[in-house]
Formats: C-alpha cells, structure tokens, sequence
C-alpha cells in the first residue's frame, strides 16, 4: 500500500487551506477545519470537520484522464463515517482513527475560534494555535510532525480546464 505523502489540518484562515479550497473550489466555512491527505499519484482527500461531525471530499486525477474526478459527501452520517473509518483502514495501509481525527479538528476549530477575537483586532495567535495543533495531530497520526502540502502548481492550474486558480500557485 502506497502511504499518504502529505498530511495537513488546518483552519479557513491558513493560507495553505485557502490555496486547497480555490483550487477545488471548496466554500470555506469559519466554524470548519480541514483536513488533507495527499499521494504522490496525486490522489488528495479532503475532509472537512464541523460541529456535527467529519463530511468528506476526494479528488483523485489519476482516475479520469480528462479531469478531476471528485466526490463529496457533505452530510455528517453514519455512513460517511462508515467509509472514512474503511478508507483510513484499508486504503492506507495504516489505521488513521476517525473519532482521533474529529477530536483533533473540533480541538482546533475551538482553538482558533477562541483566537478569532484576536485576529480580527491583528492581535494574531491562530498561526501559533494551528502550527502547534497541526504537529500534534501529525504525531498522532503519524508518529512524525506534518509537512505542509505545497500550493497548487501553475503547470497543474493551466493543464487543467476544470480549474481556475491564480496564476502562479498563489493565493
């Protein structure tokens, strides 16, 4: 089993989120966190956490040569559970557990929701909160801190018709 070569959680004020989202052209959401995988295949699976739970999103380009194929799930069911805890358990070779995962993303939208007062004033703290949570829940999961996931490239943006992302893989 080919291992995810990138983990990554964070917030809708993290740059790198932000890049993910306009690329999949994902709504952010202030409340929600974000949760990202990534295979050197460029498989990348998303999963958003809310209040009421983990929804999911997957896009994988090495299954459809003309696009992005992708999936999305936005109710927090049984059954998106259900298929995450089989795709944690299965398709990566390792168990990544689904209530560690929602754990550490409610943590760290409560986290950064607490900071937010502080942000708006440019008072800052969320970077230092995210940072700290990403590496905590990178260990936690794979026993080693995070890597961030690059920014979308401008080869991938112009390549693909599907897409409209800025030029220059910025955000």
């Amino acid at each position: 089993m080919v291992w995810p070569s990138e983990f990554f959680i964070g917030t809708s004020w993290d740059k790198r989120t932000v890049a993910w989202a306009k690329f999949f052209h994902i709504p952010l959401r202030y409340t929600h966190a974000y949760i990202v995988f990534q295979w050197p295949s460029k498989q990348v699976m998303l999963f958003e956490a809310n209040w009421r739970g983990l929804s999911w999103a997957t896009w994988n380009k090495a299954h459809q040569a003309d696009g992005w194929a992708w999936y999305t799930d936005d109710r927090a069911t049984p059954e998106t559970a259900a298929r995450l805890y089989a795709f944690c358990e299965g398709a990566c070779g390792k168990l990544y557990s689904y209530p560690l995962l929602v754990r550490l993303a409610l943590r760290l939208i409560w986290q950064a929701w607490r900071n937010l007062r502080g942000v708006v004033r440019g008072r800052g703290g969320v970077a230092e909160v995210c940072s700290s949570l990403c590496n905590e829940a990178a260990r936690a999961v794979f026993g080693e801190p995070y890597a961030l996931l690059p920014d979308p490239s401008p080869d991938e943006v112009v390549s693909n018709p599907h897409l409209h992302f800025a030029q220059g893989g910025g955000v």
